[in-house]
């Protein structure tokens, strides 16, 4: 975490604005992490359905998308997790697939 805002001796009085910063970069690099460890598999359940690699690619990043966008801060990881992102990708290739019969 970084320490920022005045110092009193020996305690560092940090500004609110700082700690919220600091919960969003946590919230960054969590969710960097988890993209990759899912990003592979996902991916590869949606070119295994689309058969191809720009439309893949698009769908796979719609899906993180639309995951982080749902989470609400929640707690991410998981089987639960791994189940909703594929939840995702099945309706996202649906929907594409409805789209471009």
């Amino acid at each position: 975490m970084r320490l920022t805002g005045l110092r009193v001796g020996s305690v560092a009085i940090m500004d609110s604005n700082h700690q919220k910063a600091d919960a969003e970069i946590e919230s960054t690099n969590a969710s960097g992490e988890l993209y990759g460890r899912y990003l592979d598999q996902i991916y590869r359940y949606v070119i295994y359905q689309v058969r191809d690699n720009s439309t893949a690619r698009y769908l796979t990043q719609a899906v993180f998308l639309e995951a982080w966008k749902t989470s609400k801060g929640d707690e991410i990881d998981g089987p639960q997790f791994s189940a909703g992102l594929y939840r995702i990708a099945y309706r996202l290739v649906a929907q594409y697939f409805r789209a471009n019969p």
